[in-house]
């Protein structure tokens, strides 16, 4: 989602959630959204005014545009395995968030989909161990994926988060979806829900950016 000539708003993550290590899921520092963000290179399906989203690191996902805007931006934070980082926000989270030049506190909770490198090709629980930044995960149940074995998790933070991670088998590359929660009975929670189950059921791998590049080159 992916910025020429459009103004840009910053968006400044809170200590709080640096120092609980998982600003790469749930904020990032300095965040840059622009409008270019918000027309997103999505399709429209026409099943169930669903939009789909195509992500340039192989995968694509539909969601609902009357409710959700997809919000995507190169990996900021410390770690350094993040390629990517895709957030799903509200219509109204996305509003807040950006109508001020600087946002200041923590975000409200979301769905966030995140790439990362796996060059050692460890497996999934393996990979969930090794990132400090994922604190007390537990909750591991085996799940399916776009067609590949994925696994679901929980860990703490800031927020409560519920995730699936999976291999994409082209790259190794890690994709993590995760949905941070209140459990206050909030009714955002139950509106992200949505967003989260529709990504999961929807998600599907493509043909990746540098791989339509390297064609490109190639021929």
């Amino acid at each position: 989602m992916n910025f020429k000539h459009l103004k840009q708003y910053r968006l400044l993550s809170s200590a709080a959630i640096l120092v609980m290590g998982i600003a790469t899921l749930t904020s990032l520092s300095f965040l840059r959204i622009s409008q270019a963000n918000q027309a997103n290179p999505a399709s429209t399906s026409g099943v169930n005014n669903q939009a789909v989203y195509t992500d340039r690191y192989g995968f694509k996902f539909s969601y609902s545009p009357t409710q959700f805007v997809v919000v995507s931006q190169s990996a900021q934070s410390g770690d350094t395995s993040a390629l990517g980082w895709i957030a799903i926000w509200t219509k109204q989270d996305y509003q807040k968030i950006s109508s001020v030049s600087v946002y200041e506190g923590d975000y409200p909770p979301n769905v966030t989909i995140s790439v990362h490198r796996n060059p050692q090709q460890l497996s999934l629980q393996q990979w969930i161990q090794q990132k400090d930044w994922i604190v007390d995960a537990k909750n591991f149940q085996q799940r399916t994926i776009a067609g590949h074995k994925g696994l679901f998790f929980t860990y703490r933070g800031l927020y409560e988060h519920e995730n699936i991670i999976f291999k994409n088998p082209r790259d190794n590359n890690m994709i993590l979806i995760s949905f941070a929660k209140t459990n206050y009975g909030s009714s955002n929670d139950a509106v992200y829900r949505k967003a989260f189950n529709e990504a999961i059921n929807s998600l599907k791998l493509t043909i990746a950016y540098s791989e339509v590049r390297n064609y490109k080159t190639s021929t």
